[in-house]
């Protein structure tokens, strides 16, 4: 029985080697032409274009883009299951520690460029 404990837990150690390598964050760019513009995610001001920042694959995120004499923009950026990192696991028992901690989640578009409107 403790063979078997053991072996489960190096099976769920490889497995989730997502989580290790990847973590349950992304670094996204964020551009707007003109430079300048405040940029709010989810609500929390996160800082003036041209941004990069980690973002939790977790979750599906609201921005926001605001600059004087501008319209307001906003985008919805999405994630995706990545197909082809998640099946190199596939098979494993304990691939949902990858699941869980979404490493296995990739944003749509990794650099964002927004032409605001006057």
């Amino acid at each position: 029985m403790k063979k078997i404990v053991i072996l489960l837990l190096v099976i769920g150690f490889t497995s989730s080697c997502q989580t290790i390598v990847r973590g349950s964050e992304e670094m996204v760019s964020i551009n707007t032409n003109p430079e300048g513009a405040k940029v709010t995610i989810d609500g929390n001001e996160s800082g003036i274009t041209p941004l990069s920042t980690n973002l939790s694959r977790c979750i599906d995120h609201n921005i926001i883009f605001e600059k004087n004499g501008y319209k307001d923009s906003h985008i919805l950026l999405t994630r995706k299951w990545d197909a082809f990192i998640s099946l190199i696991a596939f098979g494993n028992l304990l691939t949902a520690i990858d699941e869980t901690s979404c490493a296995s989640q990739v944003f749509n578009n990794k650099e964002i460029n927004i032409i605001l409107q006057k």
